[in-house]
């Protein structure tokens, strides 16, 4: 709009004890991601700064410069053709990610996916759903998930353990 609140937006975050913002707009551009940066920086809070929604790959050097996480696909389904489409295709950001600076291929759909009426077990088998974090864990992508109980905190164990042993301590990916 007209007017900018987003330094009144990120005090009001940094009050609440916020440390990940995942900023969902379109188009992502170089004014509002730095806006955004900004005031994050200004807060007197360390807050993970992840934005959203499939950010172009030509502006890949500014994500790196200005936010920590960015995701670089649309939304991921719970199907083996989805997220190994994006996971397998996801190398050509190797240049742009390290410490600090990951590229986002999108949240896990492990265990329980879906939101309200739609929550439900996820379509990837069992060797699959191993397969889907041990794949973002060697592309050193963020592992998101939703939580819904005792299954996703077993998951989410199983996505610690698989970064742990696929994963590089300084935050890179696998390939290169």
């Amino acid at each position: 709009g007209e007017y900018s609140f987003v330094k009144a937006d990120v005090k009001q975050w940094a009050d609440w004890g916020i440390d990940y913002l995942k900023y969902d707009w379109s188009p992502n551009d170089r004014y509002y991601t730095e806006e955004m940066y900004e005031a994050l920086r200004a807060c007197g809070r360390d807050i993970v700064y992840s934005i959203s929604n499939n950010a172009p790959y030509a502006d890949a050097p500014m994500w790196k410069e200005l936010c920590q996480c960015w995701r670089t696909t649309g939304d991921i389904r719970d199907t083996w053709k989805s997220m190994s489409s994006i996971g397998f295709a996801h190398e050509r950001w190797l240049a742009f990610t390290g410490p600090g600076h990951w590229a986002d291929p999108d949240m896990l759909v492990v265990g329980m996916v879906g939101w309200g009426p739609k929550l439900h077990r996820t379509n990837l088998t069992a060797d699959e759903q191993y397969t889907h974090i041990s794949l973002w864990s060697l592309l050193a992508a963020p592992l998101l998930l939703r939580r819904y109980g005792a299954e996703q905190h077993r998951v989410a164990a199983q996505a610690a353990k698989a970064r742990h042993a696929h994963g590089d301590a300084a935050g890179g990916e696998a390939f290169g």
